[in-house]
């Protein structure tokens, strides 16, 4: 099953906003493996490229929403 990159990189934004901005790897995977079927290879792809588009960072097994990321859930991007 094919998942839908885009919906699911707007919801996992969405879901770290409403989570106060940072999340631990592990809940957030739960997150997007049950909302979105992406799992494993799928979500770090997801991941990878939300950090390379610099809307989110990560460290210490969290990630973290940037102001740049905030941008893109209030639709201000």
């Amino acid at each position: 099953m094919s998942i839908d990159e885009d919906a699911a990189r707007r919801g996992i934004l969405k879901f770290l906003d409403k989570q106060g901005g940072s999340i631990s790897l592990a809940l957030l995977h739960g997150h997007s493996k049950l909302m979105y079927q992406a799992a494993h290879e799928a979500f770090s792809k997801l991941m990878e490229g939300l950090v390379g588009d610099g809307l989110v960072t990560f460290s210490d097994q969290t990630f973290h929403l940037t102001d740049k990321g905030r941008e893109v859930v209030a639709g201000q991007v």
